[in-house]
């Protein structure tokens, strides 16, 4: 995708998690294909809520990634399975003092964006990628709808998360991440 995008003159912003996609020979082909790295935080989950400990594991992993990387901007996991919401570390800390130019979901406004989050287009089964800054459309279940209403609308500007493993290369990868979607959407709805 970053090939594609760089062959179209496309810039894209690629966030990585620590440690679970952190992969420093694929951060910096990223990077020298022009498009910018960024670290994918879940440090209040992982630390079940308390803010110390978050802001300790936020520098800890951040510094490996600034290792690999120019570091600017920050998004946060939604951990959908916690009930710790990562962008919550922000009410305690300031992302702006960790030479931090914006965290995905509280920096921007105004934009329309999409989202692959829970096997769909809208946010039906998303619970925590979103903000009330962000504009939806409703309705949106299928990738062949999302590129029919770009198409038709022609926006020039999208914010568009995606997650790699909804897009496998084999059907055997594509059933399991797609009866995982399942189950984890139907926790989701339970909880």
């Amino acid at each position: 995708m970053a090939e594609l995008e760089n062959a179209m003159g496309i810039h894209s912003t690629y966030y990585f998690r620590y440690p679970y996609t952190f992969k420093p020979e694929i951060m910096r082909k990223i990077r020298d294909l022009g498009h910018e790295v960024g670290y994918h935080y879940e440090v209040l989950a992982k630390a079940k809520g308390d803010p110390e400990k978050s802001i300790h594991l936020f520098k800890q992993e951040l510094g490996a990634m600034r290792e690999v990387c120019d570091i600017k901007t920050i998004c946060m996991h939604g951990s959908p399975l916690s009930k710790f919401n990562n962008r919550d570390l922000w009410k305690t800390y300031d992302f702006l003092i960790y030479n931090i130019t914006g965290e995905a979901f509280l920096s921007i406004h105004d934009i329309l964006y999409f989202t692959d989050t829970g096997r769909s287009w809208d946010k039906s089964n998303n619970i925590r990628d979103k903000s009330d800054a962000f504009n939806y459309v409703a309705g949106l279940k299928t990738t062949n709808d999302l590129i029919d209403y770009i198409q038709l609308k022609k926006p020039s500007i999208i914010y568009l998360t995606i997650h790699p493993e909804r897009w496998a290369d084999t059907m055997i990868e594509y059933y399991r991440y797609y009866l995982q979607d399942i189950a984890i959407n139907t926790v989701k709805k339970i909880l």
